[in-house]
């Protein structure tokens, strides 16, 4: 049966997007570091990070990128600390994709060389998933959460205060058209607003560029929002930084900073604080997101769970302890980090071809270079059938799609399309063309009528006139 374009072809579309089951979508996990400029080269606790991130590779809602937001070491010259977290992400290199940005303990006036040296995009760690950089420093990758592509684009140190950095990343975002997630240090709120970090970049880059959905960052302690660009568009905020605080409230949190027998410096700015010179132990924190991808709803939904705590003992290090807030009051003894969930509209950031859905029922998904939907062009198209690509005679001249309907599934494949030069064209008609050509003919009739009666006028007005 022919059935041409237009409201029949939506009720078609319409038709299979309700024939797809209702958990229809894509789940997956991201895995947000702390700060973990405390943990010594040699402590245990670094490799519980990677071994927490290795163990979800196989959970439900599988592993899909590792984000560390920064202050890898607690200052730039550590260099042994670099090498020991080098080695412990490095476990991850052809797993999973990872991002690591400068925080301020890797370097104030920008990214310390020993930083670089084991974490800049020159190394190529980043190679199998690096879409471009502006720098050493200054990244995209893309990701797959269960088949649905992403940009992750991760930015150092206060990147406002370095020219070019931010205008390279909108062009970036903007030309690779996928829903994309922000990571940096620096860029966390208080319940009015933003620091001057955050706000910097909020104003010249997130508000403006409607790619981006979420913003992962450290240095500050843990707040999450949703606040809208400028298009009225949600966007997730989401910072994780752990350090010093007691996630349960029962008792000190300690970190591994010196060896048994050696000078115990507790932390001059924080009154309280003690050496503890028994076996002690470390304590690292996880917060893994949960993100679910509904194509139909155009949303995406995300869950976290009170961050994950990972201890290790070590007989010969001794820690340095200090009671749940006696330095910072951002982490309240009780109020640890709850757990919460979002729903973030992704609308017209969530495109057809970029859903993980067989949205036509034609056997292929989105796009893809390797097999992808033919009648997608890009990740950013808003249809998986084009006209030339959706098993349907639009034009009514007998002939179906660029390929007869083949691809399309249709039973019985008629010619190709004469005007369907590629399966993305969205147009089985042949273009109109300007000028007068049939209509003319049926002016004709009025044009000799109109010049019959102009004739007659002009005759009676010349009689008139003859002497």
């Amino acid at each position: 049966m022919r059935v041409p374009s237009g409201a029949l072809r939506a009720l078609v579309v319409l038709a299979a997007l309700a024939a797809l089951p209702p958990s229809a979508g894509a789940d997956c996990t991201w895995l947000l570091f702390e700060d973990t400029q405390f943990y010594r080269a040699d402590d245990p606790v670094a490799a519980l990070y990677v071994d927490d991130a290795l163990a979800r590779m196989s959970a439900a809602a599988p592993l899909a990128v590792v984000v560390h937001p920064g202050d890898v070491a607690d200052n730039g010259a550590q260099v042994d600390r670099y090498a020991r977290w080098s080695a412990e992400l490095g476990r991850l290199d052809g797993v999973i994709p990872y991002v690591v940005v400068q925080g301020n303990h890797d370097g104030q006036t920008g990214p310390h060389p020993n930083f670089l040296a084991q974490f800049g995009v020159a190394t190529g760690r980043y190679d199998a998933h690096l879409v471009d950089s502006f720098d050493d420093a200054n990244y995209g990758i893309r990701f797959a959460c269960d088949g649905v592509q992403f940009l992750m684009v991760g930015l150092q140190w206060r990147p406002a205060d370095f020219p070019g950095i931010l205008p390279w990343a909108d062009g970036l975002i903007a030309s690779t058209q996928l829903p994309t997630v922000v990571v940096t240090h620096d860029y966390g709120h208080n319940p009015l607003g933003y620091f001057t970090a955050g706000q910097a970049v909020f104003d010249q880059l997130v508000r403006s560029n409607d790619w981006i959905i979420a913003v992962l960052s450290g240095h500050q302690y843990e707040l999450t929002r949703v606040v809208q660009n400028d298009l009225g568009n949600d966007v997730l905020e989401m910072m994780a930084n752990y350090q010093w605080c007691d996630p349960n409230g029962l008792g000190p949190f300690c970190v591994g900073e010196s060896n048994a027998g050696a000078n115990c410096a507790v932390d001059a700015d924080c009154p309280g604080s003690t050496c503890n010179t028994t076996p002690g132990y470390g304590q690292g924190f996880t917060r893994p997101i949960q993100v679910h991808i509904d194509p139909l709803a155009q949303q995406i939904d995300f869950s976290w769970t009170t961050p994950s705590v990972l201890q290790a003992t070590r007989p010969e290090l001794t820690y340095v302890c200090t009671p749940a807030m006696a330095c910072y009051g951002y982490c309240p003894r009780g109020t640890f980090n709850t757990a919460g969930a979002t729903a973030l509209g992704v609308s017209s950031r969530l495109r057809a071809c970029n859903d993980g859905v067989d949205n036509d029922g034609d056997g292929w998904i989105d796009f893809d270079p390797a097999g992808g939907d033919p009648g997608c062009a890009s990740r950013s198209a808003s249809t998986e059938s084009p006209e030339c690509q959706d098993g349907l005679d639009n034009d009514l001249d007998g002939r179906i799609d660029f390929d007869g309907g083949l691809s399309a599934g249709v039973a019985t494949p008629t010619a190709p399309d004469l005007q369907c030069g590629s399966p993305t064209v969205d147009r089985e008609r042949a273009p109109r063309r300007c000028g007068l050509g049939f209509e003319f003919v049926l002016l004709i009739p009025l044009l000799l009528w109109a010049e019959r009666r102009l004739g007659r006028r002009s005759g009676g007005r010349a009689a008139a006139l003859r002497p």
